[in-house]
């Protein structure tokens, strides 16, 4: 993990107006797992991670990857990101 942030109850209620009242007063600690380039390994990443048994977070990213069309990438237990799969010229590209 590179870094971490903390949060005052303050600054909780600001990004995460609708949390409930304890995650308001609990300590609350983010990471920072990955933070990409915008090349190879994706940039933008977008919509939810989804965690394995193990402990590994997968997740995609809008754009990145040799097409600059995205990615699903991987980040294991040690931090380390792996690209699993970089999407090609889509529909939402509009062909280019």
């Amino acid at each position: 993990m590179s870094s971490e942030k903390h949060f005052s109850p303050l600054e909780r209620q600001k990004y995460f107006p609708t949390s409930s009242p304890s995650l308001l007063v609990a300590p609350f600690f983010l990471w920072v797992l990955h933070s990409f380039t915008g090349g190879a390994d994706g940039r933008i990443p977008v919509g939810a991670v989804v965690l394995d048994a193990v402990g590994n977070l997968y997740g995609t990213t809008y754009y990145g990857g040799p097409f600059d069309s995205g990615t699903v990438f991987k980040i294991d237990t040690a931090g380390t990101e792996t690209v699993l799969y970089s999407f090609t010229v889509g529909v939402m590209d509009n062909g280019r």
